[in-house]
């Protein structure tokens, strides 16, 4: 199944520094069949628990229906300097042609394609072919990044990964600096913290062993020539005087992100099941990294040590990072020695992760997908304009609560594009989103919030409220005296009691893990 193989330059590496080591070259077709099957579950599944994927789909039906005037009395869509929107931007011509559904799973799965073939070719560039470590850029294709959503920054990572394929293959400076303002315009409408990725990963790229001073200075003024137009376009980028708000809380996250798909016992799981034989197959020297890739390897992951979990309403920014990184440390490493038993193991520990995922997809995704199903029929009594507050249960059945409670949060979302309401938790924002609220619905709206607890919303009924509690000011502030204000509650019961609030709330539609309750208003 696998030859191996000297790693003199081919006519690919020609410009790699090739580690000298053997390895064991991959099939291609073995590598093909493991990128169609990383693929199936954005395919095969209707309606994803993918945590923002509802937010993406409205904003993208809301793009397309700016003409409908009861969709601008309640949003308004600009397209401009805003460093997050691949999708929005693949959308833009395709409205009327493909659902915004259609249009996120072909980003995600046209971002997938791009990274499986940057990776494959970095690999080539590096050894002069590839090998089975390849085999694991496939096999973490549901992590912390494609779970949660963030379905422009991985497109940002793909574009990136292509970079570095053309950096490798065309690796003087005068190339290096068009394929970084080229490439780094692309990431910055992309997505920001892709472009950042990026950035890094390049001033470790200038950088030379052992590092001084002067080198950091070279390394710097060269990565500013690099990507000196998107670095250009950064302070024009739209802002709002909000307070700096930086959260720490969640570093050890960004070490499962590369296998966290909502599960916390497969996310802790499948890397412990991966570290032990890395961890001996490292002891015995059979793992290379290939020496060109170090520094700028290190780079990135001292900035996912030093970047703050949260900065604003961006969250995860160390941990979808570390899943860049991760793909990127897969296609540079290499079996050392002569590389056949080691080869077949390493096939075989690529496919526990995917086939988890694919079990998942089963037993998960599925079942979820029609949850949502339900609950879009449900939705069908909702009028046009009716404003929506979402609360959610914390503990439930699981027989209802299938998938990890945060996969429902924006399933109101999909209210807004079916229905023409008016969901607060639609992201909205300056600098960051192209969407806004407009009109009287300015007073209900919140840059990026939840599903309120039920003790939360209770709490909120009170006048008093926020000088009571005032750790529910910043972002829940828009639900503050909610019986005056909002039209209808979306409660996520999960099996418990379907009413929270009986006395504020008519029942008027029961699902298995939802009920839509309608405002009792106060005389």
């Amino acid at each position: 199944m696998y030859a191996s193989q000297d790693t003199q330059p081919s006519a690919t590496a020609k410009h790699a520094q090739v580690e000298p080591a053997a390895t064991a070259a991959l099939p291609w077709w073995l590598y093909l069949i493991f990128c169609a099957l990383s693929v199936v579950p954005f395919i095969a599944v209707a309606n994803p628990p993918i945590v923002d994927f509802p937010n993406h789909a409205a904003r993208l039906g809301l793009q397309c229906a700016m003409g409908d005037p009861v969709v601008s009395a309640m949003y308004g869509f600009r397209l401009g300097l805003i460093p997050n929107l691949a999708a929005d931007l693949i959308n833009a011509p395709l409205c009327g042609i493909a659902a915004p559904a259609l249009v996120l799973k072909g980003t995600i799965i046209a971002a997938l394609a791009i990274l499986y073939c940057a990776c494959w070719q970095i690999q080539r560039s590096l050894y002069g072919a590839t090998n089975p470590f390849l085999l694991f850029v496939p096999a973490m294709s549901l992590n912390v990044v494609t779970t949660i959503g963030y379905i422009n920054f991985l497109f940002g990572v793909a574009i990136a990964a292509a970079m570095i394929a053309l950096a490798l293959a065309r690796p003087r400076m005068r190339s290096l600096v068009l394929i970084g303002n080229a490439g780094g315009v692309l990431l910055f409408f992309a997505h920001i913290f892709a472009l950042a990725f990026a950035v890094v990963f390049f001033f470790g790229w200038f950088l030379k062993w052992p590092i001084r001073l002067r080198g950091l200075i070279e390394a710097g003024l060269r990565t500013l020539a690099m990507f000196a137009v998107p670095l250009a376009l950064i302070p024009f980028v739209p802002s709002e005087s909000a307070e700096l708000s930086i959260g720490y809380m969640a570093k050890t996250r960004a070490l499962f992100a590369p296998f966290l798909v909502h599960s916390g016992a497969q996310a802790i799981l499948i890397p412990v099941a991966l570290v032990v034989p890395f961890y001996l197959l490292w002891r015995h020297g059979r793992i290379a990294l290939h020496r060109r890739m170090r520094l700028p390897l290190l780079m990135v992951a001292i900035y996912i040590v030093i970047v703050p979990c949260q900065l604003q309403d961006a969250v995860d920014i160390d941990s979808r990072t570390s899943v860049a990184l991760a793909y990127l440390l897969f296609a540079s490493l290499a079996p050392a020695g002569v590389g056949r038993p080691v080869a077949k193991l390493l096939s075989l520990l690529a496919a526990v992760p995917l086939i988890a995922h694919l079990v998942t997809v089963a037993t998960v995704w599925a079942p979820f997908s029609r949850q949502v199903d339900e609950f879009r029929a449900a939705t069908a009594l909702l009028p046009a304009h009716a404003t929506i507050l979402s609360v959610g249960a914390e503990e439930g059945d699981t027989r209802t609560n299938i998938a990890p409670t945060v996969a429902y949060s924006h399933l109101a979302s999909y209210a807004t594009a079916d229905r023409r309401v008016f969901n607060p938790l639609e992201f909205t924002g300056i600098g960051m989103q192209p969407l806004h609220a407009t009109g009287r619905f300015v007073d209900y709206d919140v840059p990026a919030s939840m599903p309120l607890p039920v003790e939360a919303a209770i709490a909120l009924k009170l006048p008093e409220a926020l000088t009571r509690y005032p750790v529910l000011s910043k972002q829940v502030s828009y639900a503050h005296r909610w019986p005056e204000r909002f039209d209808y509650v979306v409660y996520y019961h999960f099996g418990t009691d379907p009413n929270f609030d009986p006395q504020a709330l008519r029942m008027v539609r029961q699902g298995s893990f939802f009920s839509l309750l309608q405002v009792r208003r106060p005389r």
